[in-house]
């Protein structure tokens, strides 16, 4: 029995299939985000992604995003499923206007007021980010690294005083 097999047998053992919006209902352990997840000896794999393997014809892992039709973080029915990029993704979650895509509500600007598409947003640490916002970040001057030069070089002449 291969891998895959053996991982959608022990989905199928922990999920429901009785949901009213067709989803299977992965009720076994959950990882970061509350994806289910499931395991082999010390090797472990977001449900989703297992399905996709399975029944979408794509690798286990990879760089490819395994998005929800139905958002359902635990469903794994690969009805419910497809295969897109991140930037896809984002976009999918701009057009159904959900998740924390942003901070005040819906608006096609981020706080700095840059607009808001798939190919200028990206995720870091859970949340949604402008590369504009970044860039401009990126640009300005280390504050930290000039105060602690403007401390060495005060330390340096209270030295040479002494």
């Amino acid at each position: 029995m291969e891998l895959i097999d053996i991982l959608i047998d022990r989905m199928q053992r922990r999920t429901r299939f009785d949901d009213p919006n067709g989803c299977w209902l992965y009720i076994g352990p959950t990882a970061g985000p509350g994806y289910g997840q499931v395991g082999y000896k010390l090797l472990k794999f977001y449900v989703h992604r297992v399905a996709a393997a399975k029944y979408l014809d794509v690798p286990i892992t990879g760089n490819h995003v395994v998005a929800h039709r139905c958002d359902v973080k635990k469903c794994w029915n690969p009805n419910h499923l497809f295969i897109t990029t991140q930037a896809g993704n984002l976009q999918d979650m701009y057009d159904k206007d959900r998740g924390r895509f942003l901070l005040r509500g819906r608006s096609d600007t981020c706080i700095n007021g840059h607009v808001r598409t798939s190919s200028n947003t990206y995720e870091w640490n859970g949340q949604l980010q402008c590369t504009a916002c970044r860039d401009e970040q990126r640009r300005k001057p280390n504050k930290l690294k000039a105060l602690r030069a403007e401390i060495r070089e005060l330390m340096n002449r209270a030295k040479e005083s002494t």
